[in-house]
Protein backbone atom coordinates (compact mmCIF):
# COMPACT_ATOMS: atom_id res chain seq x y z
CA UNK A 1 0.00 0.00 0.00
CA UNK A 2 1.25 3.50 -0.84
CA UNK A 3 0.02 6.92 0.21
CA UNK A 4 1.07 10.34 -1.03
CA UNK A 5 -1.18 12.02 1.56
CA UNK A 6 -0.97 10.53 5.06
CA UNK A 7 -3.53 12.96 6.52
CA UNK A 8 -6.11 12.01 3.89
CA UNK A 9 -5.27 8.33 4.38
CA UNK A 10 -5.77 8.66 8.14
CA UNK A 11 -9.09 10.52 7.77
CA UNK A 12 -10.35 7.99 5.22
CA UNK A 13 -9.35 5.14 7.54
CA UNK A 14 -11.06 6.77 10.52
CA UNK A 15 -14.24 7.36 8.51
CA UNK A 16 -14.39 3.85 7.04
CA UNK A 17 -12.81 2.15 10.07
CA UNK A 18 -10.47 0.55 7.56
CA UNK A 19 -6.72 0.07 7.59
CA UNK A 20 -4.36 3.00 7.16
CA UNK A 21 -0.97 3.07 5.45
CA UNK A 22 0.72 2.98 8.86
CA UNK A 23 -0.69 0.75 11.61
CA UNK A 24 -1.11 2.63 14.91
CA UNK A 25 1.42 0.46 16.79
CA UNK A 26 4.13 1.33 14.26
CA UNK A 27 3.17 5.01 14.32
CA UNK A 28 3.44 5.10 18.13
CA UNK A 29 6.88 3.47 18.03
CA UNK A 30 8.09 6.00 15.46
CA UNK A 31 6.67 8.90 17.47
CA UNK A 32 8.26 7.58 20.67
CA UNK A 33 11.65 7.43 18.95
CA UNK A 34 11.27 11.11 17.98
CA UNK A 35 10.39 12.13 21.56
CA UNK A 36 13.21 10.09 23.09
CA UNK A 37 15.70 11.60 20.64
CA UNK A 38 14.43 15.11 21.37
CA UNK A 39 14.82 14.59 25.13
CA UNK A 40 18.35 13.23 24.70
CA UNK A 41 19.23 16.30 22.64
CA UNK A 42 17.74 18.68 25.22
CA UNK A 43 19.54 17.12 28.20
CA UNK A 44 22.69 16.85 26.08
CA UNK A 45 23.78 13.39 27.12
CA UNK A 46 23.38 9.72 26.25
CA UNK A 47 20.33 8.07 27.78
CA UNK A 48 19.23 4.46 28.22
CA UNK A 49 15.61 3.87 27.21
CA UNK A 50 13.51 0.98 28.54
CA UNK A 51 10.85 0.33 25.87
CA UNK A 52 8.85 -2.01 28.13
CA UNK A 53 8.52 0.50 31.00
CA UNK A 54 8.62 3.45 28.59
CA UNK A 55 11.07 5.26 30.87
CA UNK A 56 14.70 6.28 30.88
CA UNK A 57 16.83 4.10 33.11
CA UNK A 58 18.20 5.94 36.15
CA UNK A 59 17.58 9.49 34.91
CA UNK A 60 14.96 11.50 36.83
CA UNK A 61 15.53 14.66 34.79
CA UNK A 62 14.91 12.88 31.48
CA UNK A 63 11.89 11.02 32.88
CA UNK A 64 10.42 14.33 34.10
CA UNK A 65 10.35 15.44 30.46
CA UNK A 66 8.01 12.53 29.66
CA UNK A 67 5.26 13.99 31.86
CA UNK A 68 2.31 15.74 30.31
CA UNK A 69 2.58 19.48 30.68
CA UNK A 70 -0.32 21.61 31.86
CA UNK A 71 -2.59 22.55 29.00
CA UNK A 72 -3.87 26.08 28.38
CA UNK A 73 -7.54 26.83 29.02
CA UNK A 74 -9.97 25.74 27.72
CA UNK A 75 -8.10 22.61 26.61
CA UNK A 76 -8.04 19.56 28.87
CA UNK A 77 -7.74 15.79 28.83
CA UNK A 78 -10.33 13.87 30.78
Amino acid sequence: MKSDNHVRNFLDGAKSRGATICPIDEAVKADTLCHVSDIATRVNRKLKWNPVKEQFMGDKEANKRLELRTMREPWQLT
